[in-house]
C-alpha cells in the first residue's frame, strides 16, 4: 500500500472538490485515523463558501468523495476517505474552538 504524503492527500482532496464545486470549494484538512474496523482511513474535511453546502446536491458530494477514492486507488493507497463538508462559518467556528 502506498503511503501518500499529507500535502499530496490535501491536494487530491482540493482538486476533487474544485472539479465538482468550482468556486464554492475553499480549504481542505486531512487526518489519518482508524475506521470502525480498526483499518487506517483518511478523514477529510472540505470547506465550502458560506451558505454553499445547500447548493451542492448529495450527488455532488458523492461525486467528490468518489473522485478522491479513485485518485487514491490510482496512487495505490487503499485507505478509505471519509469526507465531510463544512461551510466557512462552521470551519471558522471549529478553528476558534480549537484555539487556546
Amino acid at each position: 500500500m502506498a503511503d501518500l504524503p499529507m500535502k499530496d492527500m490535501r491536494a487530491i482532496s482540493l482538486d476533487a472538490a474544485r472539479s465538482i464545486a468550482g468556486f464554492q470549494a475553499g480549504d481542505a484538512e486531512v487526518a489519518i485515523g482508524l475506521d470502525s474496523s480498526d483499518e487506517p482511513a483518511y478523514y477529510i474535511t472540505l470547506q465550502l463558501e458560506p451558505g454553499q453546502p445547500a447548493i451542492l446536491t448529495p450527488t455532488d458530494k458523492i461525486r467528490i468523495s468518489l473522485k478522491i477514492r479513485d485518485a487514491l486507488i490510482e496512487a495505490g493507497d487503499e485507505r478509505y476517505p471519509f469526507v465531510r463538508f463544512l461551510s466557512r462559518d462552521d470551519w471558522d467556528a471549529r478553528t476558534r474552538a480549537r484555539s487556546p
